[in-house]
């Protein structure tokens, strides 16, 4: 078994020298620290999840079911899509734009609007963050919570996502935020019964008359959009502007063609691929010519490398709208549990990303730090603003 020793503190800060050492050995490396065989290629991340009779989601004891429960990314088949249907509606491209992009621009210029006379800012603290919690507030439906709570609640479940350690503490956070965001599913539950309306919850509670959804199946698949929802649009948001904003030509692009727009989005995900990671599990057993895998064997399928295979994208760390394979990137998932989410970030991403270029003078004011392997994110973007060019030439 050919064995790989990782540098976990060093993969926090850049795991692209990694997972490049990794794709270019074998096709399955063991790792003791995980426990898990390491899937790094674009191909065989792809074949493994197109393969979920080989490669199971239900992994036993795993971090994400202790975390948030049983939620429908740890379920195949029927049961996964029972789930996904019931949660899915409000959700749908239609939908976005129907139901939730009046939300979404108002909440975009309560934000961005004091920033027109400031002469810095913070793109997480000051716009990602706060849009990305009043959002999922609205669209998933806890009106009784706060843009400050949901935060609070994805970062303790994001903890107990890769609380490899087994830190005690951070699992007594977690079961907090579980219980927390149950408490206010119940709350809102009893409202949407009375008043369906266009959420989540809504969705969730008028689902499948004949085999209702139970209380807590809402509550953990509801945990999973908060934990998961959360980051992966508050880090698109705040990374995409600065990628435009480096990159001049594809700033100007993005402002005259839809298309462009879109391509840039994906070339952003597919950058940075804020979830890195997932597990899986072997049904049975399976041999590559480099390894024989066998029955309850685990598996971590790393989506950040294969979104940063060269021989799929090449010189991946090069943004560029301009790819030719663009829409195979994997940075929204692919296959049955493609990211249900994907249009809403989408959403958000369209109506923030011109606010805050057009601000006056806007311009990075350092390079981000970017952090984390499985869940990958700038720990800052600063800009600086230039007020005075608001004024207007009589």
């Amino acid at each position: 078994m050919n064995t790989l020793d990782i540098d976990l503190e060093a993969m926090m800060s850049d795991p692209y020298p990694t997972f490049a050492e990794l794709r270019a050995d074998e096709q399955w490396r063991w790792s003791d620290q995980l426990k898990m065989w390491l899937v790094s290629r674009y191909d065989d991340v792809v074949f493994v999840d197109e393969n979920p009779d080989i490669f199971s989601l239900q992994v036993p004891n795993n971090l994400m079911t202790r975390t948030v429960g049983t939620a429908m990314v740890r379920l195949d088949g029927a049961a996964h899509q029972r789930i996904r249907t019931a949660s899915g509606e409000p959700l749908k491209r239609r939908a976005v734009q129907r139901d939730w992009k009046k939300v979404i621009t108002d909440l975009v210029e309560e934000l961005v609007s004091p920033l027109r006379t400031r002469t810095s800012a913070e793109l997480m603290t000051d716009v990602a963050s706060p849009l990305t919690g009043a959002c999922l507030r609205e669209v998933i439906g806890l009106l009784d919570a706060t843009p400050a709570d949901i935060e609070r609640w994805s970062g303790a479940f994001i903890a107990g996502l890769i609380n490899n350690s087994d830190d005690p503490q951070v699992w007594a956070n977690a079961r907090l935020a579980s219980d927390e965001v149950r408490a206010s599913v119940e709350s809102n539950l009893i409202r949407v019964r009375k008043d369906p309306d266009a959420s989540v919850i809504s969705s969730m509670a008028d689902a499948h008359p004949a085999d209702a959804l139970s209380v807590e199946e809402i509550s953990s698949n509801i945990r999973l959009m908060i934990a998961g929802g959360f980051n992966d649009a508050r880090d698109a948001l705040a990374t995409l502007p600065w990628l435009l904003m480096k990159h001049p030509d594809a700033r100007d692009r993005v402002f005259n063609d839809p298309k462009a727009f879109e391509r840039a989005i994906d070339e952003s995900v597919r950058w940075l691929t804020p979830i890195g990671s997932y597990p899986r599990v072997l049904a049975q057993d399976y041999s590559s010519p480099s390894a024989d895998l066998k029955a309850g064997d685990r598996v971590l399928v790393i989506a950040a490398s294969a979104n940063h295979d060269d021989t799929k994208f090449p010189d991946p760390g090069r943004f560029d709208i301009d790819r030719p394979n663009l829409d195979e990137h994997l940075g929204f998932s692919v296959g049955a549990h493609y990211c249900l989410g994907n249009h809403l970030v989408r959403g958000m991403m369209r109506v923030l990303t011109p606010a805050l270029l057009e601000l006056p003078g806007i311009a990075p004011a350092a390079d981000p730090e970017f952090t984390g392997w499985q869940f990958r994110a700038p720990v800052s973007v600063p800009v600086i603003l230039d007020p005075t060019q608001n004024e207007q030439v009589s």
